[in-house]
């Protein structure tokens, strides 16, 4: 049997350890099934993983960062600029922009807080570099004003 860590698995199904007769469906496949660890401490993604992340967040045709930002930043004018028929947009729609916009800013402030704790220069580097620091500052500027108004 090949070592399951040297594979590439494109396509993955959980059978409980109490299930027995279902390892009888993955072996009739063809498949062998793959014993892992689901605990979170066991789950740390390796090297690869977070190369390629960066890779798919941030570079190429389909990095989304730099799409969320264009796309965002086309919003941002629309909304601030007074178009006249703002007022015609689906209020649910908003609604769900404004939620997965918070639920985005949580998250990336999670992966800043995260790369802060890193002793590497390589990270020290980034998050002191003065766009960085300028684009923290403004963040919080606006999650004051924000708040402010929704206390």
């Amino acid at each position: 049997m090949p070592n399951p860590a040297m594979e590439n698995i494109v396509d993955a199904e959980v059978i409980e350890d109490d299930e027995a007769e279902d390892y009888d469906l993955a072996s009739i496949s063809g498949l062998e099934p793959a014993s892992v660890n689901l605990n979170e401490s066991s789950n740390t993604p390796g090297r690869e993983h977070v190369v390629r992340a960066i890779r798919e967040l941030h570079y190429g045709a389909a990095a989304p960062l730099p799409m969320v930002k264009k796309q965002s930043k086309l919003l941002e004018v629309a909304f601030s600029g007074g178009v006249s028929d703002l007022a015609t947009l689906e209020g649910d729609k908003v609604e769900d922009l404004g939620r997965d916009v918070a639920d985005a800013l949580g998250v990336l402030s999670d992966l800043l807080s995260a790369m802060a704790t890193q002793p590497a220069p390589t990270f020290q580097a980034a998050l002191t570099h003065s766009d960085t620091v300028g684009s923290i500052k403004k963040t919080m500027t606006n999650l004051q004003v924000i708040s402010r108004g929704r206390s």
